[in-house]
């Protein structure tokens, strides 16, 4: 069920090494004050896909590994890159007993809806198995690394004395409209770890800083051959290490690995190198290209449609996973679409855009219940909190939460219904087309700022 799954977020740098490069001494060298050598362990991996690849080209790892001390069911999604971090959230799904046997095995309904906005009605098979050798290592920050949670934990004390102030109505309407440049999931940012009580915190130099793995894969065939063998090391932050002292920390350590001869920059998964050029391949819809004045207006359309089918997508993911605004996001996402194909409509095959819309506009009714009753649910809830202390809000409070969490279980249901139904599956397959090549009129082909301007001023 659902309730299985668990997720966590890791932020991890990859490194490219020859068969016979040696890990430096990092203790020696001044690097970290210590390294717990956690032995080697054998991971079986099986990575699933469509035959096209889209979860790859997307960023996104589904597979089932068996061995370590985290076997099981695990998809990554991308949540921020910088540099040559990238952090990512790992949903976990525990093996069940079904998936021991020697026949094929399935990937759990629970993953298929979770990534079915990209699968949709395809097939998700084993694309590639991996058999890495992982020898790790747990790291302990320098004493001048550590002191620079301390000093992260006062800035923050600090800034949340004023937190929260001017927090109202206003947020609701203003969220309407902003366009977030966010990349395909909302980042989420580490947070310090808080004592409860007046308990002193835990000092931040006897956490671990990082992981390091040391890991030599094989890629084998359906038979169980290897066919390749590669060599990868991975510096993962430690969860319960100090941001501060992790960005710090993993500069350190990247510079001695890379000055031994390591390759960084380029994060690239190991089932992506396993797989080959194609699943590195631009995704079903990609981000939309700067588009000048002087391009044709065509140009305009297709990248208002992919950036809008993007956020579409988003939101989609947010939405099966029960996250804060994401079906106000999605319902943001459609509707800008509705308006664009709407704006373009003379640059735009009519019988085309107004289908597309009518079915956008679909989308948005199933999900409408649903967002106003959460909208419902924090307002009122919001105005008990403004009772007169001399009257109980209590009552009213129960009341309140037993019809609308029942409306909302129901809104709920609907809306995942309607996320895993045919005619939202085609219209998916659609909006790609149309983020690819729509249905435009000769007028489409003229520059940008002939044709454009008076269509937006209008609109305006």
């Amino acid at each position: 069920s659902s309730a299985d799954l668990t997720s966590v977020s890791e932020t991890e740098r990859k490194f490219r090494v020859h068969g016979l490069y040696r890990l430096p001494d990092l203790v020696a060298a001044g690097v970290v004050a210590g390294a717990d050598d956690l032995g080697v362990a054998t991971l079986d991996a099986t990575y699933f896909d469509t035959d096209d690849l889209r979860l790859a080209r997307e960023g996104i790892t589904l597979r089932r590994r068996i061995g370590g001390d985290d076997a099981g069911w695990h998809v990554k999604l991308p949540v921020s890159s910088i540099g040559s971090a990238r952090t990512r959230e790992e949903i976990h799904l525990p093996l069940r007993d079904e998936d021991h046997g020697d026949g094929a095995v399935e990937v759990p309904s629970e993953l298929r809806h979770l990534v079915g906005v990209l699968a949709r009605a395809d097939e998700l098979r084993p694309v590639a198995t991996l058999r890495t050798e992982r020898h790790s290592f747990l790291l302990w920050p320098l004493e001048e690394d550590a002191s620079l949670a301390g000093a992260g934990l006062a800035d923050a004390d600090a800034e949340s004395d004023g937190a929260g102030a001017g927090a109202g109505a206003g947020e609701e309407a203003a969220s309407e409209d902003e366009d977030s440049e966010a990349g395909f999931l909302e980042a989420h940012a580490l947070e310090a770890d808080t004592p409860d009580g007046d308990a002193p915190p835990e000092p931040a130099e006897s956490r671990p800083v990082a992981i390091l793995t040391d890991d030599s894969v094989s890629v084998l065939d359906n038979d169980g051959t290897m066919v390749a063998k590669f060599r990868e090391l991975e510096l993962e932050d430690h969860p319960d290490t100090h941001v501060d002292v992790a960005v710090a920390s993993a500069a350190r350590i990247s510079t001695a690995l890379t000055s031994a001869g390591a390759v960084t920059g380029e994060f690239v998964s190991k089932a992506v190198r396993a797989l080959g050029p194609f699943a590195a391949a631009p995704p079903e819809v990609s981000p939309p290209a700067e588009v000048t004045p002087d391009d044709p207006a065509r140009d305009a359309v297709r990248a208002h449609i992919a950036q809008h089918t993007r956020r579409l997508r988003e939101a989609d993911i947010a939405v099966r996973r029960d996250q804060d605004d994401s079906v106000h996001q999605m319902r943001v996402a459609a509707r800008r679409l509705r308006s664009g194909l709407r704006v373009f409509r003379p640059l735009l095959d009519q019988e085309w855009a107004d289908s597309l819309r009518t079915e956008l506009a679909w989308v948005a009714g199933e999900l409408g219940d649903y967002r106003d009753t959460e909208v419902l649910l924090e307002r009122l809830e919001n105005h008990l909190d403004l009772v007169p202390d001399d009257i109980d809000p209590e009552p009213a409070r129960e009341h309140v939460e037993l019809v609308l969490t029942a409306r909302l279980a129901v809104a709920r249901t609907r809306a995942l219904a309607m996320l895993d139904s045919k005619r939202y599956y085609d219209l998916q397959a659609r909006l790609v087309q149309a983020a690819d090549d729509p249905v435009t009129t000769a007028e489409a082909d003229l520059p940008s700022h002939q044709v454009i301007p008076p269509l937006v001023e209008r609109a305006w």
